[in-house]
């Protein structure tokens, strides 16, 4: 099913796919490694407002995972 971007910048990635949102982001260190993990619609918000809340956002989940 076809992606649709809903925001880029911050090094970030947020998208819709099948009715679900994701965040797209680069996870590795010294080699690039995109990990993306579903998210909420209030989580896609806050992740669009600054970087710092990008990244709240991304560790708020990883933290889930």
């Amino acid at each position: 099913m076809a992606e649709k971007i809903i925001f880029s910048d911050y090094g970030i990635e947020i998208f819709e796919r099948s009715g679900k949102i994701y965040i797209r982001y680069d996870a590795g260190e010294l080699v690039v490694q995109m990990r993306e993990i579903e998210i909420t619609e209030e989580e896609a918000v806050k992740a669009q407002i600054s970087a710092k809340d990008a990244y709240d956002v991304i560790i708020a989940c990883e933290n889930r995972s």
